[in-house]
């Protein structure tokens, strides 16, 4: 479900998030990307600390209506460059480096004092958003990219901790979260939509649908054929797609085409199949 914001963006309704959370990832979303073009534009080998190109940040302010649609989604559009809690404990624990961690301080280029600075309180800001929607939302693993075993390890280490051991890390905990160069081109084409920013999110997110249990359950729902029209048709009304009702409720596919069609007067758009993922 979505409603249209003040500002004219369409919101995500079915997401157990206050207002408040929704507010503190977008705002998260705007100022840690900003930080990061500015970063990239002041030193190009920051382009491998955080996964993004200078091409790519060109693209990324160009595009005006596919940022807005990215960056008002209550999802981070950012990914930890520590995902394992292996990581963390060389901070936070103060053992020996991790492979992971000697890469990443031999990848950072030398920076001044303002610039190290920025990257102390973007890293502590980022971490006390991850620490924020750990403990207030039950989606938080998809929303933050981050595996459960992170997600475990950051809900009960206490912020104190984790802010002591930010203050010795010198490079940036958080990287552009989407890699696919597919996303770059539906970006700059103009094929951003609330859903495909759904679908790269999931396929960003460590829990992936197809390794969970009772699995395409929801594809042998036991209705009479008149009640998988009723509800196929209640789903294309309010925008579902006739490619996700065809999956949901198994309806010959000219005919949920044809419906979608009467309903709205366009055709149904193009778009990823529900079982894309899995």
């Amino acid at each position: 479900m979505l409603k249209v914001s003040l500002y004219g963006h369409s919101e995500p309704q079915n997401l157990l998030l206050s207002d408040w959370l929704t507010e503190k990832v977008q705002r998260g979303n705007f100022a840690l990307t900003d930080f990061m073009r500015r970063s990239i534009g002041a030193n190009g080998r920051m382009q491998s600390v955080f996964s993004l190109s200078l091409d790519n940040v060109a693209t990324f302010d160009e595009h005006i209506g596919a940022k807005a649609t990215l960056m008002n989604m209550p999802f981070l559009a950012l990914s930890p460059v520590l995902d394992d809690p292996r990581d963390w404990e060389s901070f936070v624990d103060g053992v020996m480096y991790s492979p992971k961690v000697e890469s990443l301080i031999a990848a950072m280029p030398k920076l001044d004092q303002v610039t190290s600075r920025d990257v102390y309180h973007y890293n502590l800001s980022y971490v006390q958003l991850l620490k924020d929607v750990l403990h207030m939302s039950i989606v938080a693993v998809p929303l933050l990219g981050i595996s459960t075993e992170m997600a475990a390890y950051l809900k009960q280490v206490p912020m104190a901790r984790l802010e002591k051991a930010v203050g010795s890390i010198s490079f940036p905990l958080f990287q552009w979260r989407f890699h696919d160069q597919n996303f770059w081109l539906e970006y700059s084409a103009g094929w951003l939509t609330e859903e495909t920013v759904a679908h790269y999110i999931m396929a960003t997110s460590p829990v992936r649908a197809g390794s969970l249990p009772y699995k395409h359950l929801w594809t042998d729902l036991r209705l009479e054929r008149s009640q998988r029209e009723d509800f196929a048709r209640l789903m294309m009304a309010q925008g579902c797609r006739s490619a996700t009702a065809i999956d949901l409720f198994g309806l010959n596919q000219n005919k949920a085409r044809a419906l979608y069609r009467e309903i709205h007067g366009v055709s149904s758009p193009c778009g990823c199949r529900a079982s894309s993922l899995t």
